[in-house]
């Protein structure tokens, strides 16, 4: 009970952030009352929110992990596919929209254009499981202990997009155990970008459970998100075990 309250209390602060147009960080600003004067220091450990961010990783690590990763090609111990189509989602509630990625034409749930002539704040929010499909996990109701549905942004107005991966819902391509599908998220960022009514300097970036890892992952790819929210992620995603994971584990690489 303890958990299910202190993860609704921070859904609630993560959606005071989205609707004030800023970040996470951006919202923890000093008011007027607690601001230091002018010329006035303020030790390190009291700066707000001096110790949100952790250490920035080297220049030389950060330029080399795109490249290293592009010219990488990971071989799969065995082929994984979901033949499911994409339920239909409830009228009015999501279209059901095609993105092109690495890996082809992948399907995605798109909350509809408000048509209010506005840019709105979006989140792509990628549900837990292994199957790279999507079923009706955005719209069921659910225990605050195990909800995977994200409602809670659709319902304050913001824009969502749960996007299918490589292998899942009758997609192209096949699992790969969390590799080639960061760059299927990266694809369904650029897509998101390009609606007319969605906001591009508001995108942020949402999972629960295995898809918490994987907006990490992604993460660490681009800096297009203006925020990654990552519920119950993995440090290490060998612990997920040949039996989730299509690869040889024994490969460091």
């Amino acid at each position: 009970m303890k958990y299910a309250k202190s993860r609704a209390a921070f859904l609630a602060l993560v959606l005071v952030c989205l609707g004030a147009n800023c970040g996470l960080v951006g919202c923890l600003q000093p008011t007027s009352d607690n601001a230091p004067s002018a010329g006035q220091s303020v030790e390190p450990s009291r700066q707000l929110g001096a110790n949100i961010n952790p250490p920035s990783a080297p220049e030389e690590v950060v330029a080399e992990l795109p490249q290293q990763r592009a010219e990488f090609e990971t071989t799969l111990t065995r082929t994984e596919k979901d033949e499911e189509p994409l339920p239909e989602p409830p009228d009015g509630m999501f279209d059901i929209v095609h993105y092109e990625s690495p890996a082809g034409e992948l399907a995605a749930y798109l909350t509809p254009d408000p048509d209010d002539g506005k840019r709105h704040p979006a989140i792509i929010w990628i549900t837990g499981g292994f199957c790279n499909s999507v079923g009706d996990t955005p719209w069921m109701e659910s225990s605050l202990d195990n909800d995977q549905s994200a409602r809670q942004y659709r319902e304050a107005g913001i824009v969502m997009m749960y996007p299918t991966l490589r292998g899942g819902n009758g997609n192209p391509g096949q699992a790969e155990g969390l590799y080639g599908e960061v760059d299927d998220v990266l694809a369904a960022a650029e897509f998101l970008s390009e609606q007319t009514y969605v906001d591009p300097q508001r995108i942020y970036l949402g999972g629960h459970s295995t898809g918490g890892t994987l907006a990490l992952l992604a993460a660490e790819m681009g800096g297009q998100f203006r925020a990654v929210l990552s519920f119950g992620p993995v440090h290490d995603v060998t612990g997920y075990g040949e039996a989730f994971l299509p690869i040889d584990l024994e490969d460091e690489q």
